[in-house]
Order: structure tokens, then C-alpha cells, then sequence
């Protein structure tokens, strides 16, 4: 059976102290601040003074390790009950009396679930869902995003423990959130969520219930059997990808249009060739960097670094992309870049001044009312499809599937976990290849 004992800690030698023995121990003596004698033995060197903790600790050994429990209390005796339980619970375990995943479990129930979620640091503190994420994954925001999820979701449930976080309550209280919409401290809550919000909450608390279910804080995966919604019709934003034949004419607005917010039109167009061309993102671009890209050659490409998911992201360009962004650097200007939350702003008003463009192109009146009726170079078409910056991300994985000869050419360009996610969410069909499908299909 552990005995307990009481640490000694190592004190330098205090102010004024005196050097004499006690029962032949050789030890100093001092007044302490409220003026009372106090003595204590000192190490061999005479440097250091030795103290005895009040509180009994208790040494156990688990796994091959040593462990030194603290039992809070200064009694002997109560010391010495504490340790006959702790080695009457080892012998339990050993024969497979006492569940040890159940004890972890009930000695994760006594945290908050807060706790679980952040952790708690110094000395005694708890690892938490967050310092996992930190390692796992080096997308901060991504991090953060997933965190303040799951903080909603226990602040408004309220959920306060481990045992309070099961499917139906999370279910529960996802369901009756509302959206928030806004910036900073301007939040505005509207009707209900949509799918992709919902779901996006829906992953953040699955990947928190895994998480504790695999550090043995659970008896089960909690939300296991949560599904994500798929109800396409409830979607919020449905995207448009521009069509190829509308892509030059957006190309020309922005070349010939004004400065929009400070930034001039061949910057603009630049920038979306970039993004036609390479399939980046706008944080993506605009992190770019002119030393990591190979312009010559007969395989250019550009070298991303501030990708979504942190890995470095080789992209194949064109030549043409490839003698523009040369022509571009050789006269020492720096790469366009637009603010993440401006681009599709600027880039719908590149498009309302290229349908401009087209209408004026007509020509004749009759071609100007047909044009006028159509939903080409639209910001928003007639089955409320709305166009954005990142539609030209779309376009560039709609072309790569088009000219792909196999799945993983197109997933490697896509850069996402899978081809599959790429086509469903992604690249859609154009009309001329469905009529064209359409056409080869034998009549009956």
C-alpha cells in the first residue's frame, strides 16, 4: 500500500537567519514577519533551507510511471485512508472489478463542458478541444470559426455539462437559432438559418462530440448519428458560373471601366485572370508572392502559400497568363490585390458595366429588346442565381472538368479532399454540352 509522505521543498536562506543545530541536525534559525522563531535544517552545501509541505501527498505508480497524488489534507490518518483507497481501487482495476475508461469518464464529467471545449492551462489544468485543433490544423480562422460553433450552441442551449451535450438537445438548439448576419457589434438576427449555416454548426459540434468520445470523455459519439441536411431547395445563395462566351466581355469592362473602390481597371482584369486561371481564392491571391512563381519556361505555374487548408498549392498557368503577369512585373508594379470582402462587390459592377457593354453592341433595336430579355452577363438570372467573385473558382473547376482526361487531373487542379465534392458543389453542366449529349442520344 502507498505510504504518504510530505514533499520537502528547497527555500534560499532567509534574511538575518542563524546558523545552529538541533539534536545533533544542522539547521538555521530566523524570525519570521509576525516576529515568530522559526528553524529549519539546511542542505550539506548550507545554501538552502528544507520545509516540509503541510498537505500528505500519496505516490502511486500507473502504467510503469510515477504519480504523486495530492490529498488536500494535513491529517495523517485521513492521508493514510485516503492511500488504502487508492491501492484497494488499483487492486479492483487489475481484476477487472472497476472500468478504468469509466473512471476517466467520471472524472471528465466533474469539468464544465466550457472547460472541455477551451481547457484549462497551469499546473492541474486540462488539455481541451481547442489546443487539439491548434495541432491538427493550421488554418486559425478555421480553428476559431469551429470554436465560437460550438460556443453558441452551449450558450444558447444552455448546455452546461458533458452529460447535457447529447443529439437531441444540440438538434434541438441548432434548430432554434436564428441566422445572424452583420459585422462587429452590429448583429442583426434574421428569419431562420439556412442549410449551409446549419450544417456548418452540425460539423463543428459532431467534430467536438468525436473528439471526446476519443479521449475517453464519453461513453459514445454523441452525435453519431446527427446527419447533415441535403435539402437543396432551402439553399440561400445559389451561384452562377459565368459562361465562356461572358467571360471576355467581364475581361473588357473592367480593362476599359474606371478606378472602382481605388483599385484601376487593368489591376482588376489582371486579377481576374489570375482567378480564372489558376482557380484561387481571394485571400489566396492576394497573398501571392512574384518570387514564387516560375514565368518561364515551357511549365509555368504559381506557387500558392496562404492556402484555405495550409498546404502549398502548385498551380499550372498558361502561357498567355504567364506572358501577361511577366509583362506585368517587368514594369515593377506590385500584383493587384482587392480586399476579401470587397471583391464580389467590384466584380458585380465590372459585370453590370459589361452587359452595358453588350447591349451597346447591338445592332439593331429588335437585337437590343431580345438581348435586353436575356439573362446574359446578369448579376442575377431568372432562377435567382447570383454571380460573385468566387464564381470565377467555379468556372476554372468547370473548364478543368471539362478538359480533365481522368478524376484525379481534375481533383489535383480543384485542389479539394475529393473529385466528387468538386463536381457536386462545383463544376456545373453547360447547356451546349447537355444539348450536345442531347443530340447524340438515339431517337425512339
Amino acid at each position: 500500500m502507498p505510504q504518504p509522505f510530505r514533499k520537502l521543498r528547497y527555500r534560499p536562506l532567509p534574511t538575518g537567519c542563524r546558523v545552529g543545530n538541533r539534536k545533533s541536525i544542522r539547521g538555521v534559525s530566523w524570525l519570521s514577519e509576525s516576529g515568530a522563531a522559526c528553524w529549519a535544517p539546511v542542505n550539506k552545501a548550507g545554501t538552502r533551507i528544507i520545509l516540509r509541505d503541510e498537505l500528505w501527498t500519496i505516490r502511486v505508480f500507473e502504467n510503469g510511471r510515477r504519480k504523486d497524488i495530492g490529498t488536500g489534507t494535513a491529517d495523517r490518518k485521513t492521508a493514510e485512508a485516503i492511500a488504502a483507497k487508492l491501492a484497494l481501487d488499483a487492486i479492483h482495476r487489475k481484476r477487472g472489478i472497476v472500468n478504468a475508461a469509466e473512471e476517466r469518464q467520471a472524472k471528465a464529467a466533474e469539468w464544465t463542458i466550457r472547460e472541455h471545449l477551451r481547457g484549462v492551462s497551469g499546473r492541474g489544468g486540462i488539455e481541451g478541444f481547442a489546443d487539439y485543433l491548434r495541432e491538427r490544423q493550421g488554418d486559425a480562422r478555421h480553428v476559431e470559426d469551429t470554436l465560437k460553433r460550438v460556443e453558441r450552441i452551449i450558450d444558447e442551449g444552455p448546455i452546461l455539462s458533458l452529460a447535457e451535450f447529447r443529439a437531441d438537445r444540440v438538434v434541438r438548439t441548432i434548430n432554434r437559432m436564428k441566422a445572424k448576419c452583420g459585422r462587429g457589434s452590429q448583429w442583426l438576427r434574421s428569419e431562420s438559418m439556412s442549410v449551409e449555416t446549419r450544417n456548418s454548426y452540425i460539423r463543428a459540434a459532431k467534430s467536438f462530440a468525436r473528439w471526446l468520445w476519443r479521449q475517453h470523455r464519453t461513453p459514445e459519439h454523441q452525435l453519431l448519428e446527427v446527419d447533415l441536411s441535403t435539402n437543396e431547395a432551402d439553399r440561400r445563395r445559389r451561384r452562377r458560373v459565368p459562361d465562356v462566351a461572358e467571360l471576355p466581355w467581364i475581361l473588357k469592362a473592367a480593362a476599359e471601366g474606371p478606378a472602382i473602390k481605388k483599385v484601376s481597371g487593368e489591376a482588376r482584369e489582371l486579377y481576374y485572370r489570375l482567378a480564372v486561371g489558376t482557380g484561387l481564392r481571394a485571400s489566396e491571391l492576394n497573398a501571392l508572392d512574384p518570387a514564387r512563381m516560375v514565368l518561364d519556361g515551357a511549365e509555368p505555374e504559381i506557387i500558392a502559400t496562404a492556402t484555405k487548408n495550409g498546404l502549398q498549392a502548385r498551380q499550372p498557368i498558361t502561357e498567355d497568363l504567364a506572358k501577361r503577369l511577366r509583362v506585368w512585373l517587368a514594369k515593377k508594379r506590385p500584383l493587384p490585390s482587392l480586399r476579401s470582402d470587397k471583391t464580389s462587390v467590384i466584380f458585380r459592377a465590372d459585370v453590370a458595366a459589361a452587359r452595358e457593354l453588350w447591349l451597346k453592341d447591338a445592332k439593331s433595336q429588335a437585337e437590343r429588346r431580345k438581348r435586353e430579355e436575356s439573362d446574359f452577363l446578369q448579376v442575377a438570372n431568372k432562377r435567382g442565381e447570383r454571380i460573385d467573385f468566387h464564381s470565377l473558382r467555379a468556372f476554372y473547376i468547370t473548364e478543368a472538368a471539362i478538359a480533365s482526361r481522368d478524376p484525379k487531373t481534375f481533383q489535383t487542379l480543384a485542389r479539394h479532399s475529393s473529385a466528387a465534392f468538386s463536381l457536386a458543389v462545383y463544376a456545373k453542366a453547360r447547356n451546349t454540352h447537355l444539348r450536345d449529349a442531347i443530340k447524340a442520344m438515339p431517337a425512339f
